[in-house]
């Protein structure tokens, strides 16, 4: 019982860790370069690797690493969704654990880091609406020694790569709510620009309107009154006709705005 009380408070006290490195408002990089080292102790491994599924290439990329050569970080190759042993656990969500690191062509190579075992764990983020948990990526710890993990630590990684899945996809949906709001705000300035436009438009249109009116009223006003005689009416009803077709274009462009680019609108008289 000693025994137990012993490991329940080793479990307990390592899910705290990895949920005080997940729940400060840190960038995705830090938090989970944090969740990984409290990920490496809670097991007692020697190293420990989160890898991310990009859902749009299929590949899943290194994200944060811990108790591994620069050299071997800058030259591990990405791994796509089911290739490998991790990339199986990334597309299926079933836990790997093995003393052997056999031919897995992405783990093989821990060999020349010193490592021997390895247990690899899926990231769930919360449920999707069809009740699944969604897999944003995997949690991998590796040991020096050849020693087997046992069924405590493999359900111990599989709870503190959920709660860093969870936190992954929060941090995501962060970068996304950004990115719409960023979008909305161009949005709102190309929709403050356009009304813009259109209010100058309406006053162009209007400053052209009055110009030709006020000639065809008063040519009209002094028709009316038989002020004019033959030769003034004839020069009148030219120039009424003219202002007429000045009207006629200004009414087709308000019908066609396809016609107006932001520049001024004018009408020659």
């Amino acid at each position: 019982q000693t025994q137990d009380l012993r490991m329940q408070n080793r479990e307990l006290a390592a899910l705290n860790s990895v949920s005080y490195a997940i729940s400060d408002p840190l960038d995705l990089d830090t938090m989970l370069d944090r969740a990984t080292v409290a990920a490496v102790q809670a097991v007692e491994a020697d190293g420990g690797v989160v890898v991310l599924l990009d859902p749009t290439s299929a590949q899943l990329l290194i994200t944060a690493a811990r108790g591994f050569s620069e050299s071997y970080l800058s030259s591990a190759e990405t791994v796509s969704l089911g290739q490998g042993i991790i990339g199986q656990v990334a597309q299926n969500g079933q836990p790997r654990v093995t003393g052997d690191l056999g031919d897995d062509p992405w783990l093989s190579r821990l060999r020349d880091e010193g490592f021997n075992a390895f247990l690899c764990v899926p990231l769930r983020a919360g449920e999707s609406e069809g009740g699944k948990h969604p897999i944003v990526g995997t949690l991998t710890v590796v040991t020096q020694a050849g020693r087997e993990f046992d069924a405590h630590e493999i359900d111990l990684l599989t709870t503190i790569g959920n709660q860093i899945g969870v936190a992954v996809a929060r941090a995501q949906y962060a970068v996304d709510l950004r990115e719409t709001n960023v979008q909305l705000e161009e949005a709102n300035v190309e929709l403050r620009q356009l009304d813009t436009l259109r209010e100058q438009f309406i006053q162009n249109v209007a400053h052209e309107l009055r110009t030709p009116l006020a000639l065809v009223r008063g040519y009209v006003e002094m028709l009316a009154r038989g002020e004019l005689d033959p030769e003034e009416q004839k020069v009148a009803l030219e120039v009424t006709s003219r202002r007429v077709q000045v009207l006629v274009d200004l009414v087709r462009v308000v019908d066609d705005p396809s016609e107006v680019t932001g520049r001024y609108v004018g009408i020659s008289w």
